[in-house]
């Protein structure tokens, strides 16, 4: 039961991180491409419906599976008092209905830019449940520090990782389009990896921070279950943070309008190559959620 509550738990981050991240690329990042982006990207509202959808249906398989583990039953009346009168039930419940009422906005989210921006904006408090719920929640000194700080971490990692499927498919559609020969893709990557530095920047600070919350060695970390797991994710971040340097110091400066082609090409291979790396790394932060933090 512990592997397969870890493997949901990844799926939901999985997911939730991929719906912020495509909310913020096409509300903040596609827009530096001009006109054709904006040609490139006209069902994006579309793809969000049904992240949001698989989101909610991931939500609501973690929190019953997590609900089953609290009580020990599959029976409804024992899921009720999980759910109902649990601080976990109510966070989670809570977390559902944003995700109800991003499904209904969403159809309205293109008809003035208040209302994208409006829309962003409560997409990025979807995280926010799953910190109160984890680790960060559970500490009853300074839980708005360690709450922010958790928050904070997620939403950083979904511009990045939601962000790499967005362009990746929004490159993709270039390729298929055969939109070459202008400066958009260019100008997009571009506007794209400034956000993706400031992102993983900010994952590596609260990252440290959460680490020596959880009570971590940092000469040892691999002495404990949890501390092993987060050495791991360290290592699948930075390799995916190599797949990166490839795109913004190689493809990125040697891109201009003759090798438009070649560049769009080339950069969707080495963003292909991070979501890989990215992936198992939800896999491993999934386990995070369940393993006993090293000071408790």
């Amino acid at each position: 039961m512990t592997a397969l509550l870890g493997l949901i738990h990844g799926l939901d981050f999985l997911l939730t991180s991929f719906l912020i991240g495509v909310v913020v690329f096409h509300t903040l990042i596609s827009k530096a491409g001009g006109p054709e982006s904006a040609s490139l990207s006209l069902n994006w509202p579309r793809r969000v419906a049904t992240l949001i959808f698989l989101t909610f249906l991931s939500s609501l398989t973690w929190m019953l599976f997590t609900a089953n583990d609290m009580v020990e039953s599959w029976q409804p009346n024992d899921l009720w008092v999980a759910m109902s009168q649990t601080r976990f039930g109510h966070t989670w419940c809570f977390r559902l209905v944003l995700l109800f009422l991003l499904f209904i906005g969403i159809r309205f989210v293109k008809k003035s830019r208040m209302r994208t921006l409006g829309f962003m904006c409560l997409t990025l408090l979807v995280p926010i449940f799953s910190s109160l719920s984890g680790h960060a929640g559970a500490n009853e000194k300074q839980l708005f520090l360690h709450v922010a700080i958790d928050w904070g971490h997620s939403v950083a990692v979904g511009i990045w990782t939601g962000g790499l499927w967005a362009l990746r498919a929004w490159l993709g559609n270039r390729i298929a389009s055969n939109h070459f020969g202008i400066e958009s893709g260019r100008l997009v990557v571009k506007r794209f990896s400034e956000f993706a530095m400031a992102s993983t920047a900010v994952i590596m600070v609260t990252g440290i921070v959460m680490t020596y919350f959880a009570g971590v060695s940092f000469r040892h970390p691999w002495e404990t279950n949890y501390g092993a797991l987060v050495l791991g994710k360290l290592l699948l971040f930075c390799a995916a943070l190599v797949a990166a340097a490839i795109n913004q110091f190689l493809h990125l400066r040697k891109w201009d309008i003759e090798n438009d082609r070649r560049a769009t090409l080339s950069v969707r291979r080495e963003v292909t190559l991070e979501l890989v790396f990215i992936v198992i790394i939800f896999g491993v932060a999934g386990f995070l959620t369940r393993a006993a933090l090293p000071v408790g």
